[in-house]
């Protein structure tokens, strides 16, 4: 079969795909676009929209915020899922349940995560229930202006610490003992083992 063959029939195989993500993405938001660019009442192009929203300070306090989300929940997440994986891809005693366990928010609906939660942050929930036998006086949580991010950090991070736990998992199970062992012979220990990898060349450094 000749290139411009096979180019036809990856084409035919990618055309649905490449037709869904220009009608339901970039269409739409080459019209955002366009309707963004039209100041209001008025039929030429201008950046009023976009001087006026810059300008507000409910949206420079948004984009603060939602930077300030990702800053820390993303490395936060792999931080956590990271040890998770390296401590459970271990022989240790019952590891499948503990991996079910840190696996199973994903499967569960958001909708039953958010009631979950919101009863977990009552002013009677489960969590000041926790605080009250330390000592600690209710706290407001998400009804906070000071605390509510950080709750909600803590919801993300229940429900994306076992995606990205399973993900690691698969990679260091994918890497032969063989190398594990060989590593140990040349006398690496379990940090040198994790920081330069299984590798007999490096794991001595």
């Amino acid at each position: 079969m000749s290139p411009w063959s096979n180019f036809r029939v990856a084409m035919a195989f990618l055309m649905p795909a490449i037709l869904c993500v220009m009608l339901l993405r970039l269409w739409p938001t080459v019209i955002a676009v366009h309707q963004s660019l039209l100041a209001p009442r008025a039929t030429s192009y201008s950046l009023e929209n976009y001087i006026y929203i810059f300008t507000d300070p409910l949206f420079q306090n948004s984009v603060w915020v939602t930077l300030l989300f990702s800053f820390f929940v993303n490395p936060l997440q792999i931080a956590i899922a990271l040890a998770l994986a390296i401590l459970l891809n271990n022989k240790l005693p019952m590891t499948g349940f503990w991996r079910t366990a840190i696996l199973l928010p994903v499967a569960i609906p958001q909708s039953v995560s958010a009631v979950i939660w919101a009863v977990i942050y009552r002013p009677d929930g489960l969590l000041n229930s926790l605080l009250a036998v330390f000592g600690i006086e209710p706290q407001r949580f998400v009804t906070s202006p000071e605390q509510a991010l950080w709750s909600i950090m803590v919801v993300v991070s229940w429900i994306g610490v076992g995606y990205w736990m399973t993900m690691l998992i698969a990679g260091l199970q994918d890497i032969p003992k063989s190398l594990y062992e060989a590593a140990t012979i040349d006398g690496a220990n379990g940090w040198q083992k994790f920081w330069y990898g299984p590798c007999r060349r490096c794991a001595g450094r």
